[in-house]
C-alpha cells in the first residue's frame, strides 16, 4: 500500500474514512512492509510493529510442516534449528523449514542458515560463513586458540565463574583475523557473520546512515 498512500486522491479519501471512523467508531488498517506516512496523515495514524516469531512460535511452525514421524529432529539439534529461525519471519521460517524437507527428507540447521545467508546478502553489507575450517587447519595463534577454548567454552563445572562473551581483534590486514573468526564460529557451532565497511561508507552526507 505504500505504492500508492502519497496519492493525493488516497490521502484525501483516507483523512474523510477516518473523521467518519471517529462517529462511527470504526477504525482503518493498513498493513505494509515499508512505514511510509504522507505530512498530511502523520498524526493520523499508530505505527504498530509486529514482533519476529520467539523460539516457542518457531518450535510451532515447525511441528506444523514437519508432520511425519523422523522429519522433526529433537534434543540438541532441534535447539540448533531453532538457533538458525531465529530472527526470521514466519513466512520465511516456513519456506526454510519446507526447503529442507524436500531436501534432505527432515529439518536441518544447515538448510535454514543456507536460507539465513541469501537473505542477508540482498542487504549488500553483511555476509554468513558456514566454512570447514577449524583451529586444527589454522597455523599459529596458540595462545589465542587455548584461550578461546578456555574462556568461550568451558567446562560444566565452570559455569558458574564470569567468563568473556567474545573477544577483539586488531592487526594489520593479513594476520588472519578473519580465518580466525570464522574458524572460531566453526569450534563453537556459530555461524560468522561478516560487516564490509567499505560497503556501510559513503562518501556523500547521509549516505553512511542510509545504508545503516
Amino acid at each position: 500500500f505504500h505504492r500508492f498512500i502519497n496519492s493525493p486522491e488516497i490521502i484525501q479519501a483516507l483523512t474523510q474514512q477516518i473523521n467518519l471512523g471517529k462517529q462511527a467508531r470504526t477504525f482503518i488498517v493498513i498493513l505494509s512492509s515499508l512505514v511510509q506516512i504522507p505530512t498530511e496523515l502523520e498524526k493520523l495514524f499508530v505505527c504498530l510493529e509486529h514482533d519476529l516469531p520467539d523460539r516457542d512460535q518457531l518450535a510451532e511452525i515447525a511441528r506444523s510442516i514437519a508432520t511425519e514421524v523422523g522429519e522433526l529432529p529433537e534434543g540438541p539439534e532441534l535447539e540448533r534449528v531453532l538457533d538458525a529461525a531465529s530472527g526470521l519471519t514466519r513466512y520465511e521460517a516456513e519456506g526454510a523449514f519446507s526447503l529442507s524437507l524436500v531436501r534432505h527428507g527432515r529439518i536441518e540447521a544447515s538448510v535454514v542458515l543456507e536460507l539465513k545467508s541469501q537473505t542477508l546478502l540482498k542487504s549488500g553489507l553483511l555476509s554468513l560463513h558456514q566454512g570447514s575450517g577449524s583451529f586444527a587447519g589454522l597455523g599459529g595463534l596458540e595462545s589465542l586458540k587455548a584461550f578461546c577454548l578456555q574462556a568461550l567454552r568451558p567446562r560444566p563445572q565452570e559455569s558458574f565463574l564470569v567468563r568473556p562473551r567474545g573477544i577483539l581483534l586488531l592487526g594489520v590486514p593479513g594476520t588472519g583475523k578473519s580465518a580466525f573468526a570464522k574458524a572460531l564460529g566453526r569450534e563453537t557451532g556459530r555461524p560468522t557473520l561478516t560487516l564490509d565497511v567499505g560497503a556501510l561508507m559513503g562518501s556523500l552526507l547521509g549516505q553512511t546512515e542510509c545504508a545503516v
